[in-house]
């Protein structure tokens, strides 16, 4: 079978939206619910160019802030910007993603997070060094790199056949775009599926997502992220008191689960679904690594912010308080050293923007198409890089973090929507997998770049590593520019048939493409008829899909993960590291994501989402305990763990990040983008981004409070909460590998419990159990 181009290389572009934190979040919490019906016109690429363009102004912010002030109205700018970027970055992969390889493709920004992660704390690694105390304003200015990447992408995103025939009821254009993405010209089944809806209207588990379904996955991640929270729980609270670190002393010890394949629940079956013609195209490919770049952005944000909150240079100019604290007042406890609220706003306030930025991006994914929004996002999140390298005061930091918020909003909506449509649907897992891949490759990067900058002597790495943000964003400012529009878009917001066979034709890789073209026309029709979305959402009928909106984000973020990726230098330094070291750690984390997520990019399509929920909720739960019980034993107040046990906390850590980086990470994204019909697609990717930047916002706001106050039990909390997740996951999320994505409302009609809720369709043929 041929192999879509134009899909891939869209859904990569979209994947990589940009990173965020609590002020950013909350804004980023309301944007979603802005108006989306006067935007949603404008189709995903619309929403992308809002999403960089408050990302580059949050990140311009933040690098230059002068106050706490500026740098929480950058973090605002940078929330909107996130939020516009969740809302049309899962939406555009989800429509433009083959049905194989929808999960593989969405998982891809939950990738590109960890990338930006990775990235921002090695940015803070090297920025921390730059003497003079000014490193902080290259790592948020860097902020603006992923942004500008991401601005320039969506201005070439083509928008996805759905939103074409959704918005626009352009059938020929919808299928001409359907052909693109697809590969082939035979893509009639598929375009009729779409204008049928439309009338009645994190690299490895992108690989595997789709066959091992998202259930599997989902309750994998969830033990891992359990147990792996509770041996990290464990381990501080025995190993760590509130003053001193971990001795390095103890022989470092690693646990390495086995894992073997196994499948719960229902898997589509060959005559379950209806398989379109068409091949991997490179076309689809290049489409969708572009796209990807708004999941880096999204990671280089959360990298980046943990490794330079954690730089004495940073915190002597901005939050001078929390420096005296931990330099110089001894009495006070490990656990509460860093127990800021001006520290916590300057990371939360990310969100904010972000949240709001989301309910924006709905709306201009919608009617503008998914490119435009992945445009935006990345011109957002370069003005946010630029503030936040450049600022003087804490309020250009946060208003240069505002800025990237906005970005990270919009790319947050689009990219995975967009990897979805444009990825052929067997390779659909493994095309949005790509998504959480970009992040952890942003995540590392920023990592890296904070390892480097801490050693600048003069104090100014920090501004690097803000500044460093650019990169990304122009990256993704730029190829957002040249991106195609899905098919789905194209029929959704066009009604141009023509033109979306054209595209459907090219990123398929065949002519035959009428029957996927046709079922893009169908949902499209089926969409027109819904003039309000989010009322819809609410009937009885789209019970499942609502409740995985709201229950997959939320349990995304109470996994822990956030805890790592923001404070993860600050953690290790309570527990013993030196500065340096806590960087290096923070590096460490940030390569044991990436890895983990491109290993479920290969894996996410033939294992399943249940199989990967299942592995990696066994592995996070295990390790988190230990690190509970360690922690509890053997650190105190004061002093610090033996040089072994800080050694195995880190290990567990590791074990830990592995866990979510193939199971919630990406199918956090995947699953969502996926489920949702035409007609209530953008509603529903705008409520999961909305309860994600949320939680995210709550989190990141309250853990170092929660920390001052639980001290090891932290992690025996969060343990807690992926026992809960597995099981939801075990009892209530159905396999949804290699369903085509306009016919997903089968995999509900045939659950044991949501088949109550979903009306039955005359003449449809049943799923088989393997």
């Amino acid at each position: 079978m041929k192999t879509p181009r134009l899909a891939t290389t869209a859904n990569l572009i979209a994947n990589c939206s940009p990173p965020s934190h609590p002020h950013s979040i909350l804004l980023a919490l309301l944007l979603p619910y802005l108006p989306h019906q006067s935007l949603e016109p404008l189709g995903a690429s619309h929403q992308f160019l809002q999403e960089v363009s408050h990302s580059l102004s949050g990140s311009a912010l933040g690098g230059a802030a002068l106050n706490v002030y500026m740098l929480i109205f950058g973090r605002i700018l940078l929330g909107i910007g996130i939020g516009f970027a969740n809302q049309s970055v899962p939406l555009y992969l989800s429509e433009m993603a083959p049905p194989n390889y929808r999960g593989a493709t969405n998982i891809g920004f939950q990738l590109c997070v960890g990338i930006g992660v990775l990235s921002a704390n090695l940015i803070n690694f090297g920025t921390e060094k730059i003497k003079g105390g000014w490193g902080w304003r290259i790592s948020l200015a860097m902020a603006a790199v992923p942004a500008s990447i991401l601005t320039l992408g969506a201005l070439f995103l083509p928008e996805t056949p759905n939103s074409l025939i959704q918005n626009n009821k352009d059938h020929e254009k919808a299928k001409l775009m359907l052909q693109r993405v697809r590969g082939t010209n035979d893509v009639q089944a598929e375009l009729d599926d779409l204008i049928k809806a439309s009338t009645a209207f994190t690299f490895i588990s992108m690989l595997i997502v789709d066959k091992l379904g998202r259930r599997a996955l989902f309750m994998i991640g969830g033990i891992q992220m359990f147990l792996s929270q509770i041996m990290v729980g464990g381990l501080m609270a025995a190993q760590l008191g509130d003053h001193g670190g971990i001795s390095k002393g103890f022989l470092p010890k690693a646990y390495l689960p086995f894992f073997r394949q196994h499948r719960i629940g229902l898997a589509i079956s060959s005559e379950g679904g209806q398989y379109y013609n068409g091949r991997m195209t490179l076309f689809v490919i290049l489409s969708c690594m572009m796209a990807a770049m708004g999941g880096v952005i999204f990671g280089y944000d959360i990298g980046i912010s943990g490794g330079v909150t954690s730089m004495e240079s940073f915190l002597k100019k901005f939050f001078p308080e929390v420096y005296t604290k931990m330099k110089e007042d001894t009495s006070i406890s490990n656990y509460c050293k860093f127990d800021s609220q001006l520290l916590t706003s300057f990371t939360s306030s990310l969100y904010v923007a972000g949240l709001v930025a989301s309910f924006f991006a709905s709306s201009v994914t919608r009617a503008f198409g998914r490119m435009p929004s992945i445009l935006a996002g990345g011109a957002a999140f370069l003005a946010g890089a630029a503030l936040g390298g450049a600022a003087f005061n804490v309020s250009m930091l946060i208003l240069g973090r505002v800025l990237l918020g906005i970005g990270v909003g919009f790319a947050n909506q689009a990219v995975p929507l967009y990897l979805s449509e444009m990825a052929p649907p067997k390779f659909r897992g493994a095309f949005n997998n790509g998504f959480q891949f970009s992040i952890g490759i942003g995540a590392l990067s920023a990592n890296l770049i904070n390892f480097g900058t801490e050693k600048i002597k003069g104090g100014w790495g920090w501004r690097i590593s803000l500044g460093m943000a650019a990169v990304p964003a122009s990256i993704l400012t730029l190829g957002a520019l040249f991106l195609p529009e899905t098919p789905n878009s194209l029929i959704q917001r066009d009604n141009d048939h023509q033109k979306a066979k054209l595209m459907l034709q090219r990123v398929r890789g065949t002519n035959d493409v009428q029957a996927e073209l046709d079922d893009l026309i169908k949902a499209s029709s089926i969409s027109k008829t819904i003039e309000y979305p989010f009322k819809k959402i609410v009937q009885r009928k789209y019970r499942p899909q609502l409740v995985m909106a709201i229950a997959i984000p939320f349990f995304q973020q109470v996994t822990g993960i956030n805890v790592i990726a923001f404070y993860a230098p600050i953690l290790f330094r309570t527990i013993g590291f030196g500065e340096s070291a806590s960087l290096l750690s923070a590096v460490m984390t940030g390569i044991v994501g990436t890895v983990s997520t491109f290993i479920s990019m290969l894996v996410v399509d033939k294992l399943g989402r249940r199989a990967l929920f299942m592995i990696g909720g066994f592995q996070m739960f295990i390790s988190q305990v230990l690190i509970g019980v360690i922690m509890a034993a053997q650190l105190g107040d004061h002093g610090g763990l033996d040089k072994g046990f800080a050694y195995l906390v880190l290990i567990l850590i590791c074990v830990y990040v592995a866990g979510f980086g193939w199971s919630w990470g990406p199918l956090g994204w995947l699953v969502p983008s996926e489920i949702f019909p035409l007609e209530i697609r953008s509603a529903g990717q705008s409520i999961t981004v909305a309860v994600s930047f949320i939680f995210t916002f709550i989190v990141a706001q309250t853990f170092l409070t929660m920390l001052c106050q639980f001290k090891a039990g932290i992690f025996f909390f969060f343990g807690g909460w992926v026992v809960v997740m597995t099981t939801f996951v075990y009892f209530l999320l159905p396999e949804t590998k290699n369903l085509p994505i306009e016919q997903m409302d089968r995999v509900w009609r045939e659950h044991w419990f949501w088949k109550k809720m979903v009306p039955e369709v005359s003449g449809e043929s049943k799923m088989e159990a393997p």
